[in-house]
């Protein structure tokens, strides 16, 4: 399935382990003023737990000249918190911490630092923990008070949970939690006037809908909240299937079978991670999502909260609030796939494991989590194992086709070509509406296998379903070029695919390769040029650029350009390819 570009890797600064005293109190007085900084919305959380990092990390230097016998122990604690925080490890950068902490138990930043890790690991009970000592000193931080105020609320003090929410800064994460508070101590009415919708369809607005839903639906006002939803589905935002799921389970909860099985074929593509089945008595069983109490509802303020953020420009925060989620609400099977997901992408392997092993018997997700489980497999080079965590589930009624398509993925990726063409095949039979993205992955399988007739077809059939997808046009255009065939129309439409994407160096290259096979030599350098300067690490781009040298005659640059991709390729066939240009221009 496609995964989730969740966190770029940050650069932790170096810090010379020998620094004088006047040295590092100015160090200290630079960081802490950018930590205090750190706080507004134009830095955000990452910025913020970047800055404490560093800032932890120099207090640990300082320690380690001042502790004495406790040196090297402090020494080993800090190079393997860095370690962990570089790699985005918050559960080993939270052991290691502490280690640290236990020598040093009134620095009150690197207390900080721990409750931030701790919460960012998922252990929010051992987060507020620290956080009692910082609290009790009225420290203004918005993770102490957040995650005190979320153990307020696994306990059922509510009051004291509103006492808590009182020093959370977030507006919207006051709003809604405030709501579900009072809900929780019985005033359902204070609670639907806190999140009542203002009508502007602001990401704001879609929330206060999706809340007010949840709230009319745990008072049983069925029709009231699918109304609701209904308004939250009209828009595409992250919130969209979210909504989907849970008019499918006022739908479900009003007993119209005719009615339910008529949105869910209607909203096919919408439902295609969940595997809905049947019982005995012919009710479909749905997965279940709606609150069914007010500390189920702030969790799900959290998880509405975190599928609005933007992945890419906060993802620190989105992980903190799935983690609050599942923390106030732990039976919740498809944000255990979505956290397993993420820490895959954050290279975090053996607790993403061991999340999927705990949902892989869910009934409606358990087959994507089995599936996970067969990339992990696949990618640790046991292919054969991941053959056989998927065999089972492509006999299965409900999933089959779609996990037929997803064992394809696994063996294109893998470059198992011809075997994954069999598993689309299979799949294409059973799928009701294939996507563009089906018939382009098919079309890669097919091409890669040598059979260009029927990859060109489904490359068109892809670009029927998503009419000027840029990445579609570039593999067909390139295609074409490549074999010498249909080079004005390659030309038109890959030059389509680079107006929608011009920093994309491969589209360009794509581009510049047209031009050179038509005879454009200036704009082929130019272009070619370009090409390089956005992806300078590319084998064939510089092995491109280095054909379109030769040709205009600049012979020893374009032997600089085969060597540059020789360093990078490993196929026999291009290392061959790529030596005999070299040689041969040598000889002449």
């Amino acid at each position: 399935m496609p995964r989730i570009v969740f966190i770029a890797k940050h650069a932790t600064s170096r810090i010379q382990h020998k620094i004088s005293n006047g040295g590092f109190q100015k160090v200290a007085v630079v960081l802490i003023t950018q930590i205090c900084k750190g706080r507004d919305d134009r830095i955000g959380l990452r910025g913020y737990m970047h800055f404490l990092v560093i800032f932890v990390m120099t207090l640990c230097v300082a320690l380690m000249g001042a502790v004495g016998p406790a040196k090297a122990e402090v020494a080993g604690a800090y190079l393997a918190g860095q370690h962990a925080l570089r790699h985005d490890d918050n559960p080993q950068a939270a052991d290691y911490l502490a280690e640290v902490l236990a020598l040093d138990p009134d620095n009150d930043r690197l207390r900080q630092a721990l409750v931030l890790v701790s919460a960012m690991s998922g252990d929010m009970d051992a987060a507020a923990i620290h956080a009692e000592p910082l609290v009790a000193k009225k420290a203004d931080d918005e993770v102490l008070h957040l995650v005190t105020m979320l153990r307020d609320v696994r306990m059922a003090e509510f009051q004291q949970a509103k006492n808590s929410l009182a020093s959370v800064p977030n507006p919207l994460t006051f709003l809604l939690v405030s709501a579900w508070l009072e809900a929780a101590q019985g005033d359902y009415d204070q609670a639907l006037g806190l999140v009542a919708p203002v009508g502007d369809d602001s990401a704001e607005d879609l929330l206060r809908r999706y809340m007010t839903g949840c709230l009319l639906f745990l008072q049983g006002r069925f029709d009231e909240a699918l109304a609701e939803f209904s308004e939250v589905v009209r828009f595409p935002s992250g919130l969209k299937t979210r909504a989907l799921l849970a008019s499918a389970e006022v739908l479900r909860q009003q007993g119209d079978r005719s009615l339910l099985r008529g949105f869910l074929k209607g909203h096919e593509n919408d439902f295609a991670r969940v595997r809905v089945v049947e019982d005995k008595f012919g009710n479909l069983q749905l997965p279940t999502i709606l609150p069914r109490r007010p500390v189920d509802g702030v969790a799900e303020s959290f998880r509405a909260m975190a599928l609005l953020l933007s992945r890419e420009d906060t993802a620190q925060r989105v992980l903190l609030f799935d983690r609050a989620s599942l923390y106030l609400r732990p039976q919740q099977p498809e944000l255990r796939l979505e956290l397993a997901l993420a820490l895959m992408d954050l290279d975090a392997r053996d607790e993403a494991s061991s999340m999927l092993q705990s949902i892989k018997m869910d009934p409606h997700y358990g087959w994507l989590a089995v599936t996970e489980l067969a990339f992990i497999e696949a990618e640790g080079g046991k292919l054969d194992d991941a053959r056989r965590l998927m065999m089972p589930l492509l006999g299965d009624e409900v999933v089959g086709a779609r996990a037929s398509r997803h064992l394809a993925d696994i063996l294109r990726q893998e470059k198992f070509f011809q075997e994954a063409v069999t598993y689309y095949e299979q799949a294409e039979k059973g799928l009701t509406n294939p996507d563009w993205r089906f018939y382009f992955t098919k079309g890669i399988a097919q091409e890669q296998s040598q059979n260009w007739s029927e990859a060109e077809q489904s490359f068109q059939k892809s670009l029927k379903l998503n009419p000027g997808q840029p990445v579609v046009m570039n593999y067909l255009a390139y295609s074409w070029v490549d074999r010498d065939i249909n080079l004005e129309q390659a030309l038109e439409m890959v030059a389509e695919a680079a107006e929608k994407r011009p920093q994309d160096g491969y589209i360009i290259d794509s581009l510049a390769w047209a031009h050179f096979k038509l005879g454009n030599l200036d704009e082929a350098l130019r272009l070619m040029e370009r090409a390089h300067e956005l992806a300078p690490t590319d084998p064939t781009i510089a092995e491109h650029h280095g054909d379109v040298l030769e040709k205009v005659g600049h012979v020893r640059e374009a032997v600089f350009m085969w060597k540059r991709a020789l360093k990078r390729v490993e196929d026999k066939e291009d290392l061959a390819r790529l030596r005999d240009k070299i040689k041969r221009l040598a000889q002449n």
